[in-house]
């Protein structure tokens, strides 16, 4: 089985490339720099080429005190990856599972959140619109 994890050289990623590592899967993890996973255009291609049976989605904006003045970057980085992931996922036919925070909890529960849940929930959302898992 061949593993994508978005984000994958990040604090959660490595952990689970470890943990898929031990279990015999190969697993991929591409750099910012090699996909820019916030880009339908390369979202699509890294995907096409990969053979990938299954992609984990951890990429995701991180500071959780600067998302309310960094919107934008927070946005890109969080939604607007989850969401072309997860579309290239669906056309390619690959299952997409979503990795996402307890930052979203209170929105669930109708009490607010912060701009980076509400960017959490939003990748969220988009993730299970393109038939993905959160």
């Amino acid at each position: 089985m061949k593993i994508l994890i978005t984000g994958g050289n990040g604090r959660l990623g490595k952990l689970l490339k470890e943990k898929f590592i031990e279990s015999s899967y190969f697993v991929d993890t591409p750099t910012r720099l090699q996909v820019d996973w916030s880009s339908a255009v390369q979202s699509n291609a890294a995907i096409q080429g990969g053979r990938y049976s299954l992609i984990v989605g951890c990429a995701a904006y991180t500071d959780v005190a600067k998302a309310q003045i960094e919107r934008a970057k927070c946005h890109t980085d969080t939604y607007a990856t989850a969401l072309n992931t997860a579309k290239a996922a669906k056309v390619h036919g690959v299952p997409f599972v979503y990795i996402s925070t307890d930052y979203v909890i209170p929105i669930l529960r109708g009490e607010g959140g912060g701009f980076y849940a509400h960017s959490k929930y939003r990748a969220e959302q988009a993730g299970m619109r393109e038939d993905g898992r959160i």
